[in-house]
């Protein structure tokens, strides 16, 4: 059982993470398309940037973060 609740609690963990993390990114991404192009114009290069770099930022994170 403790098992089991140890792998749940690293579960939401990286899925809070990973939220986090999307959503920080979105704004800052967001706020340089503003500064730079005067408007928000979401396309796949900028998707794919995103999803490479949240997934190295999570890797990095998640080191630092134990379940207990």
């Amino acid at each position: 059982m403790s098992e089991h609740i140890k792998d749940m609690k690293k579960t939401v963990i990286d899925v809070v993470l990973c939220a986090g993390l999307t959503s920080f990114l979105k704004l800052f991404w967001d706020g340089l398309e503003l500064l730079f192009d005067g408007g928000i114009q979401e396309s796949i290069s900028d998707t794919v940037i995103a999803i490479i770099l949240i997934t190295i930022l999570w890797r990095h994170i998640r080191k630092w973060i134990m379940v207990n």
